[in-house]
């Protein structure tokens, strides 16, 4: 597995990302980075899926650099009947960490079981795991695909979150974990470069035979 992510990672974009976004700009798209990447890394056979649920756009912004860098499939996990705009859409967001709720999604379009690698991110809220995706780790089927976990913060739950998350999949596969600050997202070159080591990792180098 180790050589087909590292075959599948695609070329880093320094040469075309900023070395850091404007305050205003820092939840902006950055899909649009992923553009001028080698064709051939886009040709290989391993499928990704990047699952998130972003309020802010911090955790938007991180699974938009994995999927750059494998590349991936993204899918954004929506609420239903859930508003997470303004002052009170934040305290409500607090809250639903805090106490461990679940919401209610409108039906992914992607079945992780059709891939090879699946992330699944999640901002932390309340020193917890979003009520969208404790909600989607606890019914989806994975399968046999191996996932790795990853988390937005301001500083600190990042333990905490992944615990409920694999609480909530006892039967996933997880491979690995990556907690990224709020405060990092406005460095997109040093970010790719910690999403690219990451991946590499996820695969363990292969014994040398005795």
């Amino acid at each position: 597995m180790r050589k087909r992510l590292e075959q599948t990672l695609a070329p880093s974009f320094t040469a075309l990302a900023p070395t850091s976004i404007p305050a205003d700009d820092r939840h902006a798209d950055l899909g649009g980075m992923a553009e001028g990447f080698d064709d051939k890394a886009q040709e290989e056979d391993m499928k990704a899926l990047v699952v998130y649920y972003s309020r802010s756009g911090n955790t938007k912004a991180v699974a938009e650099l994995i999927a750059a860098a494998i590349p991936a499939d993204l899918e954004p996990l929506v609420e239903i009947g859930v508003n997470r705009k303004g002052l009170l859409g934040y305290l409500g967001a607090g809250r639903g960490g805090v106490f461990k709720k679940k919401s209610t999604l409108q039906t992914p379009s992607k079945d992780p079981v059709n891939y090879d690698l699946v992330f699944i991110g999640t901002p932390v809220w309340g020193w917890n795991l979003a009520p969208a995706v404790r909600s989607y780790m606890g019914q989806t089927n994975f399968g046999s695909a191996p996932v790795a976990l990853f988390c937005t913060m301001g500083g600190s739950g990042q333990d905490k979150a992944f615990a409920s998350m694999r609480a909530e999949a006892p039967n996933a596969n997880v491979i690995g974990e990556m907690a990224v600050e709020a405060a990092a997202i406005t460095n997109p070159v040093a970010l790719q470069q910690k999403i690219e080591d990451w991946v590499k990792g996820l695969a363990p180098e292969p014994e040398s035979a005795t």
